[in-house]
């Protein structure tokens, strides 16, 4: 396999996982993180995501209750991915032959991916459990935009 494409895939697991912790952080204002919108909590980054759900203040509560109950088991789940990956990159750096502790190390990255997918999980039914069916179609809207960027980056590999 060419360096090119390795590179490629090493990194394009790492680029997946910042897109999606953007997703997580998405607030619906100021007021949604547990905490305010300190760096690192809940809440920061883009905003709008939940916005344009039109969601009322009910729903809010609800959705900021979850976020501040699950708050602790979200941050050790990018915790234990973070530092998965800052492990695996130093193994690749420092011995880039040694495939055995590579391999290990990769099934360890994908171990706590799977642990932050599962809270992203939590948090999507939470929200979509608590849409109104005009809301839900905004939703399934927004998913479909979603998918239909993600297959365009597929073709596009597909194409290289």
């Amino acid at each position: 396999m060419a360096e090119g494409m390795k590179l490629k895939f090493l990194l394009l697991p790492l680029l997946a996982v910042t897109a999606w912790g953007s997703v997580l952080a998405q607030s619906t204002g100021p007021s949604a993180s547990p905490e305010g919108a300190h760096h690192g909590q809940w809440g920061h980054g883009q905003e709008g995501f939940l916005e344009k759900l039109n969601l009322s203040d009910e729903q809010r509560n609800q959705i900021k209750k979850f976020r501040a109950d699950n708050k602790g088991a979200f941050r050790t789940a990018m915790l234990n991915l973070l530092t998965a990956e800052k492990s695996l990159q130093d193994a690749i750096y420092k011995n880039p032959a040694d495939e055995a502790t590579i391999s290990s190390l990769s099934a360890s990255v994908n171990s706590a991916r799977t642990q932050l997918t599962m809270q992203r999980a939590k948090l999507s039914a939470t929200i979509a459990g608590l849409l109104t069916p005009e809301q839900r179609q905004i939703w399934d809207e927004m998913h479909r935009k979603q998918q239909d960027r993600l297959q365009k980056r597929i073709d596009h590999l597909n194409q290289s």
